[in-house]
């Protein structure tokens, strides 16, 4: 493959090689084994978009994971569980448009829009968030996330009650299923 190499002023043949280098990202360092590329005759580092971008997000996502953030491909793996575009999810959670295509090429969330998306991977906090956001979303993307929600797998609704819980969602009839006692109408 060959670049342009800014050192030797012409495109040359280039190799490619992993490196481990350790980056500063916000407040934290993170070491990481990134790609390079360099040019065959001199041996400096030749830019490559397409690489520095893969680089990006390798960096990033350690940042992520050492600041206990969702990585790129958890986010990604959370909106297709229920089938949504990145506009939709980014519609449904209440964030601007981009917001989610900007956290899967890498920008980084802040705990706030984090801790949303976490919740949102369980399907009793999914349909809780899309039941108070409802009014505020297309019809198409009512339908997409209704669809989602009576199609899933798993029936995450059920967990241990307390007594904290009717404090938690107050004025919603939620059914909770108590493994000494079935289930229980707590609000």
């Amino acid at each position: 493959m060959k670049k342009y190499c800014d050192t030797c002023g012409q495109s040359r043949d280039v190799t490619t090689k992993e490196i481990r280098d350790t980056f500063r990202v916000k407040d934290k360092e993170v070491d990481v084994t990134i790609t390079i590329t360099t040019c065959d005759v001199c041996g400096n580092e030749v830019y490559n978009e397409e690489q520095e971008k893969k680089n990006d997000l390798i960096v990033f996502d350690a940042y992520r994971r050492k600041s206990n953030l969702l990585t790129t491909d958890e986010i990604k793996a959370i909106r297709e569980k229920y089938g949504l575009s990145q506009a939709k999810f980014s519609e449904i959670l209440g964030f601007g448009k981009k917001t989610i295509t900007r956290y899967e090429n890498g920008s980084i969330q802040d705990t706030v829009h984090d801790n949303l998306m976490r919740l949102f991977d369980r399907k009793f906090n999914a349909a809780m968030i899309f039941e108070w956001r409802k009014n505020d979303i297309n019809p198409k993307t009512r339908t997409t996330m209704s669809f989602a929600l009576s199609n899933q797998d798993v029936d995450e609704t059920r967990f241990e009650y307390s007594t904290t819980t009717r404090y938690a969602f107050p004025n919603h009839n939620l059914k909770i299923y108590d493994s000494n006692d079935g289930e229980k109408n707590v609000c």
